[in-house]
């Protein structure tokens, strides 16, 4: 399909619009580069210049306010990946949501880098925090919003996208936790919570919950686990709260992590938790 503007106008907006979508309630972004070369491989676009692609975006951001006037600027998401911040073109709409005719051109006004910086992580504060994506997917396209699908990376490396071998006791943990989130904290009882969320780097959180200015990021070990179990949970929860930072457009995104086991840890996990500021948390 040739790159044209008409084409990028009708053939780009709904696949940017799910992507971007998912990448919000992911609380994570997405790259100028990977929107277009998941346009060209994906779609089917042949070569789009990266100039273009304000073409497309800008078409989003109509088509989606048109429906719900009210939404936060989702193009906020999409970002250049030397500075993970978007490009001038999303003045527009930072202008129109924050009423401040400063930001429509950010690079003629008085608009500094620290504050152009600062506006858009806080933007992307009310763009993760927005609960009503899946409607306003809906309204603008006519279809539900599809599940997250994990880009398909090139490489053969024999990661699974499934959960294999998991034992009875891990499962009915895991899906404990996520069901009370309250009983592990009284300030999380009104979080979203999710399992088996899947991170960029395809590994698989047992359980998230989302506040408005906290991620939660946790990890189960059942009491079938052994000490070397136990040890691995405790990177496990390193990695994950590294990842979700990265992840994240936000310099100061609120991620932290939690070990929920169901057996005590020796005193050398306790120290490793406590260096690495992970939270634990049993359950008999």
């Amino acid at each position: 399909m040739k790159s044209t503007d008409e084409n990028l106008r009708t053939h780009a907006i709904k696949p940017l619009a799910k992507w971007l979508i998912h990448a919000a309630k992911r609380r994570t972004l997405m790259t100028y580069g990977e929107a277009k070369h998941r346009l060209e491989t994906e779609v089917g676009f042949d070569t789009i210049f990266s100039t273009r692609m304000g073409v497309p975006i800008g078409e989003l951001m109509k088509r989606i306010l048109a429906v719900e006037s009210e939404c936060p600027p989702l193009n906020i998401l999409l970002v250049r990946q030397q500075d993970r911040l978007p490009g001038s073109g999303a003045g527009v709409f930072i202008a129109d949501y924050l009423g401040d005719e400063r930001f429509r051109a950010p690079t003629d006004s008085n608009v500094g880098d620290d504050e152009w910086r600062a506006t858009c992580e806080s933007l992307a504060t009310c763009v993760y925090a927005f609960n009503e994506w899946d409607s306003v997917y809906r309204s603008a396209f006519g279809d539900d919003l599809p599940d997250y699908v994990p880009p398909k990376g090139r490489e053969q490396d024999g990661i699974s996208r499934r959960r294999e071998g998991e034992g009875p006791k891990h499962k009915a943990l895991r899906l404990w936790v996520k069901e009370n989130p309250g009983a592990l904290s009284s300030s999380y009882r009104a979080f979203q919570a999710q399992t088996e969320f899947v991170l960029d780097s395809a590994d698989r959180v047992d359980v998230v919950y989302r506040g408005p200015d906290l991620t939660v990021a946790i990890e189960v070990k059942s009491s079938d686990s052994d000490d070397a179990d136990l040890r691995r949970g405790v990177f496990q929860c390193i990695k994950y709260r590294a990842v979700m930072e990265a992840m994240d457009l936000r310099s100061d995104p609120g991620i932290i992590a939690i070990l929920v086991t169901q057996t005590d840890l020796p005193p050398d996990l306790r120290t490793l938790l406590w260096k690495h500021r992970i939270k634990h948390f049993m359950i008999p």
